[in-house]
């Protein structure tokens, strides 16, 4: 657990294989079920196929993403490009190398994300196995409230804006980011700069 100003851990998630499926709603969802998948019961939610390691996020009427280890990328695409091969009007494409995850762990993860979301995430408000896109700090993100890890949020974004973000997590802590020293400066680090320097 760092020692911030929130009781939170701030962990980089190992890279897990990842794949964005759209399209009509109806040929999607029944391309999704083709490949073996277990689908959410409800938007804003994730289902895990059973006795594997695969997960279907169901973002939007249009969107779902599907994770895996990543050790089975290249078969669950083989897996997914042949039923999507039957719906002419669904798609599916790898993003395993796009985004960057991390892991928020700690009674204070909610805290600390509210510094750059306006979204209720609270255990009430976003329960177990609960997934949304949203605004933080600016830019697009996918927060999640795992189902085998209910006490993490889950934060997933553009791997281009991982830095930029990481920074934010770390400084909305009060820290200095332990990955990207000075990406970000804390309120603390900001204060000393404005003070006027003494005169040698």
């Amino acid at each position: 657990m760092t020692t911030g100003r929130y009781p939170v851990s701030i962990q980089r998630q190992q890279a897990r294989a990842r794949f964005e499926a759209s399209g009509q709603p109806d040929a999607l969802l029944a391309a999704l079920r083709a490949a073996g998948l277990s689908l959410p019961s409800r938007p804003n939610s994730a289902a895990q196929s059973d006795g594997t390691a695969r997960w279907t996020y169901w973002l939007g009427p249009r969107r779902f993403v599907v994770t895996s280890s990543i050790d089975e990328e290249a078969q669950l695409g083989r897996v997914l490009s042949d039923a999507f091969a039957a719906f002419a009007a669904a798609d599916v494409c790898c993003t395993t190398d796009t985004v960057l995850s991390f892991d928020l762990l700690g009674g204070g993860a909610c805290a600390l994300l509210s510094q750059g979301t306006a979204l209720d995430i609270s255990n009430t408000a976003f329960s177990a196995g609960s997934v949304t896109m949203t605004d933080l700090w600016g830019i697009a993100a996918m927060i999640e409230r795992p189902l085998d890890l209910p006490e993490c949020r889950r934060v997933t974004v553009d791997r281009s804006l991982g830095g930029f973000v990481e920074g934010w997590l770390w400084a909305a802590n009060g820290l200095s980011s332990a990955h990207m020293p000075g990406v970000m400066r804390t309120a603390l680090d900001a204060q000393n700069l404005a003070k006027p320097r003494s005169e040698p």
